[in-house]
C-alpha cells in the first residue's frame, strides 16, 4: 500500500531576515535614546551602513517569488527606516544623523526591490541596465532638485543642512526606483500610478520631518511609507513573477526604454537654469552633471550593443529554417546575390511520399523524416550547401556547371530515398525525388544585377517542372528547350486572359447519337481557342495553363454562358435536345457557382432538365466534399449530372449508388479494347448493366468504327459519341446537326 505523500514541508526563516534588517535599523536608534552621544562621535553611521548593508546582502539572496512577499519586505526596510529617524529626532540627535538612517533604508529597499528585475535583465557579461537607469534617473533628478536648493540658498547652510539635502535626494531617489520598478518588474499592475503616488506622498512629509525636526510629522511619514508600499502590494498582480508572458516582458521594455529617455530633458532643462544662471554652479553640481552624462553614455552604449545582438539573432533566425536547420530560400537567395566569379550549380529536389507518412503517423513524424532528409543531403552536398527552399524542396548549391551537378545528381536522390530509415517508425515508408537544376554558365559578370544571379533558380524551378512531368526519379537540366516551353506557356497564359476578357473564345459542339435511333440525343460543348498572335492553340494546352493560372473558373464560366445561350439561338432545346458542359471541381468550389449557373438558364430561358454537367469520378472520392454538396443542390433544381471518364482513372461502382447521377459516360480506353479482346467486352457490359439498372443513361465515348457502334449497341448502351459520327462543329453547323441521322452501325445516313 503505497503511503500518502507528505506535504510539503514549509520554509523555515521566512521572516527572520526582514526582522534582522528591522533589528538592524532600529538598533541604533534605540541605543541614540540611552545615550545621545552615539552618534555624536566622528563618522558613527559607517559601522552602522556597514552592518545594514551586510544585512540586506543577505536579504537579496533569496528572491521572493510572489510580489506580496516582496513588498512585505519592503515596506518593514522603508518603515523601520523611518521609525529609526523618528527615534532619533525624539532623543535629540539632529537631522544629519536621522537622514542616515532614511540613507541605510532607502538603500536597503531599493536594492530588494530591484533584486529580482536585475536577475531577469542581467545576462552574462552584460551591464544590468535596470540599475543603470535607476542610478540614472536618480542622477538626474538629483541634479534639479540641488539646483533647485541651490537656487532658494538651501544648500549653503552648513554641513548639516548639506546632510539633509542628502536625505531629500535620496527620497527622489526612493520614488525614482518605485516607479521603475513598478513599470518594468510588475508590468501588468493595476494602478501603477496610485501606488507611486502613495510612496511619494509617504516620502516627503518624512523628510520634512528630518529637516524640519517636526516629530508628529515624522510619525506620519513613516506611516505613509508604510501604506505606499502596502498599496503596492495590493495593485500588484498576485501571481508568480517568473510566469511572465511575451507581452509582459515587452511593455516592460517599452516602458523602460521611456524612463532612459527622461533624463535628457531634465538635464537640458537644467542645463538652461545653468545658463540664466551661472553663477548657481556648484562642485557637487557640476559632478552630479558629470555622473548623469556617464550613465546616460554608459546606457546609451549599453541599448546599442543590445540593439546590434538582437538584430544579429534575428538575422540568423531569418535565414535558418527551423525545421531543419538548413538555411532557409532567403539564406539561398543571399549566397546566390553574392558576387562570385566561378560557375556555380543550383539543384532543387522534389522530395515525393511525405504526405504518406504524415498521413499514417501523424505531422511530428513527417517532421522528423523532412528533418532526416535535410541531414542526409547536407552530408551528401558539397561544403554543406544544402538549403530548405519550399514546404517540401531542398536546394543544393555547389561550385561547378552543368556536367557536376549531374554527376552529383544521383547521391541526392540516395540521400532522399535512405531518410526514412534516420526515422524508426518510419522506416518501412519510401520516398523518393525529382530533380531540377540549372548553371550560372555566362552570368558571371562582377556586374550582374541580383535578377541576373538569381535566374539560375528560376531555371532550376522550370527544370523541376519539367522533371516532375517525367516521374520519381527523373533529373531534368534546364536547356533551350525548357526555356522555349516556358516562354510559350507565359505567352498562352497572356494571350488567354485577354481573351477571357475579350470573350473571343469559341464553342464548338459534339454531337451525341442515340445508338437504337441514329438521332442526335444531346450535344457536348467544349472550348476551342484561335488566337491572332498563338494561332489555333490545343485544348489540352490551354485547359492546363488556365489551371496553372487560377483561371479556369473563368474559362468555365465563358464556355458554359456562350453555350447555353448559342444552343438557344440555334434551336437546340426547342428541338427537345439537350447540352452538356464539363465542370471541373475548381468550378465546384468556387463560391456562387450554383446560382451562377441558375441564373444563366434563367436569362436563357431554358429548362434545367436540359443542361448537365459532365464532372470526372474524382469529385466523389470524397465523400461529402463542398463540390458533392453543390452538385446535390443542383441535381434537385433538375440539372442533369453526367460522370465523364468513367473507367479511366479511380473508377468504382461504390460511389454510384449513393450519388444522383443521371448519365454515365465511359471512358475512351474501355471503348478501345471492345474490338481487342472478349474481356473488354465483359467489362464495359458489366458496366451498362449496372448503370442501367440505377436509372442512368449510357454513353460510350471515343467510339471511331462501325464495329464499335455495333458492339456498344449490342451490350445495351443507349448513346454513343466519337469521330464515328462527327467531331466537335463550330456554331454555324450546329443547327444543321439537328436534322441529321445517323443509320444502324454508326454510318451516317
Amino acid at each position: 500500500m503505497t503511503a500518502p505523500s507528505a506535504a510539503p514541508p514549509r520554509p523555515r526563516g521566512r521572516w527572520s531576515l526582514p526582522l534582522l534588517v528591522a533589528a538592524a535599523l532600529t538598533a541604533p536608534g534605540l541605543a541614540a535614546v540611552l545615550d545621545p552621544a552615539f552618534l555624536a562621535t566622528p563618522f558613527p553611521w559607517i559601522p552602522f551602513l556597514a552592518f545594514s548593508g551586510a544585512t540586506t546582502l543577505l536579504l537579496t539572496t533569496q528572491d521572493p517569488a510572489d510580489p506580496r512577499r516582496r513588498y512585505g519586505r519592503v515596506s518593514l526596510t522603508w518603515g523601520a527606516g523611518h521609525l529609526v529617524a523618528a527615534l532619533l529626532l525624539l532623543s535629540g540627535v539632529g537631522g544629519p544623523q536621522a537622514s542616515i538612517a532614511v540613507l541605510a533604508a532607502t538603500f536597503a529597499g531599493v536594492i530588494v526591490l530591484m533584486q529580482s528585475g536585475l536577475r531577469r535583465i542581467a545576462a552574462p557579461g552584460s551591464i544590468p541596465t535596470l540599475l543603470i537607469d535607476a542610478s540614472m534617473l536618480g542622477a538626474a533628478l538629483s541634479v534639479v532638485t540641488w539646483h533647485v536648493l541651490s537656487a532658494v540658498g538651501a544648500v549653503d547652510g552648513g554641513t548639516g543642512l548639506r546632510l539633509a539635502v542628502l536625505a531629500l535626494l535620496l527620497g527622489a531617489t526612493h520614488v525614482t526606483a518605485r516607479g521603475i520598478h513598478a513599470a518594468i518588474d510588475d508590468p501588468r499592475m493595476r494602478a501603477p500610478g496610485i501606488a507611486l503616488a502613495a510612496c511619494a506622498l509617504g516620502e516627503l512629509p518624512a523628510l520634512y520631518a528630518i529637516l524640519t525636526g517636526d516629530l508628529r510629522i515624522g510619525w506620519v511619514g513613516a506611516l505613509l511609507v508604510l501604506a505606499g508600499t502596502a498599496v503596492a502590494g495590493v495593485f500588484s498582480p498576485h501571481r508568480r513573477t517568473g510566469l511572465r508572458s511575451v507581452a509582459d516582458g515587452a511593455l516592460a521594455e517599452h516602458r523602460r526604454e521611456i524612463a532612459s529617455l527622461i533624463p535628457g530633458p531634465l538635464l537640458l532643462a537644467d542645463l538652461a537654469w545653468l545658463i540664466a544662471d551661472p553663477g548657481s554652479t556648484t562642485r557637487a553640481l557640476l559632478l552630479l552633471y558629470a555622473l548623469t552624462l556617464v550613465l546616460y553614455a554608459v546606457r546609451h552604449y549599453e541599448a546599442a550593443r543590445a540593439y546590434l545582438a538582437v538584430a544579429g539573432d534575428l538575422r540568423t533566425q531569418a535565414l535558418l529554417d527551423r525545421g531543419t536547420g538548413l538555411g532557409n530560400r532567403l539564406a539561398l537567395t543571399e549566397t546566390l546575390r553574392q558576387v562570385s566569379t566561378s560557375e556555380r550549380s543550383v539543384l532543387l529536389v522534389a522530395v515525393e511520399g511525405l504526405d504518406n507518412v504524415r498521413d499514417v503517423l501523424g505531422l511530428s513524424a513527417g517532421d522528423a523524416v523532412l528533418a532526416a532528409v535535410g541531414r542526409r543531403l547536407e552530408a551528401a552536398a558539397p561544403c554543406g550547401g544544402a538549403y530548405r527552399s519550399g514546404d517540401e524542396e531542398f536546394a543544393v548549391l555547389l561550385t561547378g556547371g552543368t556536367d557536376e551537378a549531374r554527376a552529383l545528381a544521383p547521391a541526392l536522390l540516395d540521400a532522399v530515398r535512405s531518410a526514412p530509415a534516420q526515422v524508426p517508425a518510419a522506416a518501412r515508408f519510401d520516398l523518393d525525388a525529382t530533380i531540377g537544376l540549372a548553371s550560372t554558365s555566362g552570368r558571371r559578370s562582377p556586374d550582374a544585377p541580383d535578377s541576373e544571379r538569381l535566374a539560375v533558380l528560376t531555371d532550376a524551378a522550370l527544370a523541376l517542372r519539367g522533371a516532375r512531368s517525367g516521374g520519381s526519379g527523373t533529373v531534368a537540366a534546364f536547356d533551350g528547350a525548357i526555356a522555349d516551353a516556358n516562354r510559350r506557356r507565359l505567352l498562352v497564359r497572356e494571350r488567354l486572359a485577354l481573351a477571357l476578357a475579350a470573350g473571343t473564345l469559341d464553342v464548338h459542339f459534339q454531337p451525341v447519337v442515340d445508338l437504337d435511333t441514329g438521332g442526335v440525343a444531346s450535344f457536348e460543348a467544349l472550348a476551342r481557342w484561335t488566337d491572332d498572335v498563338l494561332g489555333r492553340v490545343n485544348p489540352v494546352e490551354f485547359i492546363t495553363v488556365a489551371e496553372e493560372a487560377n483561371l479556369v473558373v473563368a474559362l468555365g464560366q465563358h464556355v458554359l454562358a456562350a453555350a447555353v445561350r448559342t444552343a438557344a439561338d440555334a434551336g437546340v432545346f426547342a428541338a427537345g435536345a439537350s447540352l452538356a458542359v464539363n465542370v471541373s471541381v475548381v468550378q465546384l468550389h468556387a463560391p456562387g457557382f450554383a446560382d451562377a449557373v441558375r441564373a444563366v438558364l434563367t436569362d436563357v430561358g431554358v429548362p434545367a432538365s436540359q443542361l448537365t454537367l459532365e464532372v470526372t469520378e474524382s469529385v466523389f472520392l470524397d465523400t461529402g466534399s463542398p463540390a458533392e454538396r453543390v452538385l446535390r443542390e443542383l441535381a434537385d433544381t433538375g440539372v442533369r449530372i453526367a460522370i465523364d471518364d468513367f473507367g479511366a482513372g479511380h473508377a468504382s461502382f461504390g460511389y454510384l449508388g449513393r450519388f444522383p447521377a443521371h448519365v454515365l459516360k465511359i471512358d475512351r480506353s474501355l471503348t478501345n479494347t471492345l474490338t481487342v479482346d472478349s474481356d473488354g467486352q465483359v467489362i464495359v457490359s458489366c458496366i451498362v448493366e449496372l448503370a442501367t439498372q440505377l436509372g442512368m443513361v449510357v454513353v460510350v465515348e471515343g467510339i471511331e468504327t462501325a464495329e464499335q457502334a455495333v458492339i456498344c449497341s449490342a451490350l445495351g448502351a443507349q448513346r454513343g459519341q466519337g469521330w464515328l459520327f462527327e467531331a466537335a462543329v463550330p456554331t454555324e453547323r450546329l443547327a444543321e446537326q439537328l436534322d441529321r441521322n445517323f443509320a444502324s452501325g454508326g454510318v451516317p445516313a
